[in-house]
């Protein structure tokens, strides 16, 4: 941050899932995401990893829901990155 300045952002996670399609031993890859955030100041610090916990927690419940097991959340959770696009 700049001279006090900060942008409005979105946070939200994504999961990469794959799955074989067709006579199985061609993959489909999808991404599914949470419902995501927006308008957060940049600057708000532990405001921001709060959010990402409980966007985090949506997209595991998302998942839950599809009957989708995701084995390792919580470590690929811990490992998340920030992406800006």
């Amino acid at each position: 941050m700049a001279a006090g300045y900060f942008s409005l952002i979105g946070i939200y996670a994504e999961a990469e899932l794959s799955y074989p399609t067709g006579n199985g031993t061609d993959l489909r890859l999808q991404s599914i995401c949470s419902g995501g955030l927006w308008g957060i100041e940049s600057d708000s610090g532990d405001c921001l990893k709060e959010v990402a916990h409980e966007e985090l927690a949506g997209l595991k419940r998302h998942l839950d829901a599809l009957g989708i097991k995701a084995t390792g959340f919580k470590a690929a959770a811990l490992d998340a990155k920030t992406v800006y696009r």
